[in-house]
């Protein structure tokens, strides 16, 4: 996925936030939320290695991450919306042993790893108000279905530590540029004419994810595998 694939989806989201199909009012919102990314498979991470021979890859999950959600909306039919939606989760991380052998010296290390991920989406929401429930005159809770893609940037940082040489080597991976698709619900809670409180639920697949480029180590990979995230969000949205 290329600079140019994302120049595409941001020209999109232009066009999704002008008024073209609607003109009426409170056709436009801005949704702000926070929640928890929760990785829903493992990567495939170095577990054990020789100075002259194969590498033994063993599956972690990373821990949870805080997720900070920024999106803007606009309605082209009724019921529908298109979205430009950008997502952060700065730190899906772990920490574990590591072992293996220089010569004939065995060594037994520590690893740890931090991933950090910026996401870009287009998305299609659709209000589901067949389903519409009426809690009160002023209160209403609407479900939302949506589906979306755009680009994920994806950067790895890795700590090892090679304790029988009390030697630290870092690995700082370039962001890389990957497709990312989403799709997920919710529902939207009216508080005011113009506020409503929205809670979601979106399975994220970010792409790729890959560290390398140890000198200690022959250049061996240390972490590789996809990031796909199970991601609960609570926010507010505001129509204008």
């Amino acid at each position: 996925m290329s600079v140019r694939c994302l120049k595409i989806y941001l020209f999109l989201w232009c066009i999704s936030i002008c008024p073209i199909y609607s003109a009426a009012k409170e056709s436009r919102y801005v949704a702000l939320q926070i929640g928890r990314g929760m990785q829903t498979n493992k990567v495939d991470v170095i577990w054990r290695f020789y100075e002259a021979g194969p590498v033994t890859f063993r599956k972690e999950r990373l821990k949870s991450s805080s997720v900070y959600d920024i999106t803007l909306g606009q309605k082209v039919a009724e019921n529908t919306y298109v979205e430009g939606e950008v997502s952060y989760s700065p730190k899906h991380k772990f920490t574990k042993k590591v072992s293996g052998s220089a010569g004939h010296t065995p060594l037994f290390d520590r690893l740890s790893a931090k991933i950090q991920s910026t996401s870009v989406f287009f998305n299609v929401n659709r209000h589901i108000t067949s389903a519409q429930y009426n809690v009160s005159k002023c209160v209403k809770i609407t479900p939302f279905v949506l589906v979306g893609a755009g680009i994920a940037f994806n950067r790895v940082g890795v700590t090892h530590d090679v304790d029988q040489h009390d030697d630290t080597v870092e690995l700082k991976g370039a962001s890389t540029e990957q497709f990312a698709w989403q799709v997920g619900g919710g529902i939207l809670v009216s508080i005011k004419e113009r506020l409503n409180m929205v809670i979601s639920y979106r399975y994220r697949d970010l792409g790729a994810l890959k560290a390398s480029h140890c000198p200690s180590l022959d250049h061996r990979e240390h972490l590789k595998g996809k990031l796909r995230l199970s991601t609960v969000l609570i926010g507010v949205v505001y129509k204008f």
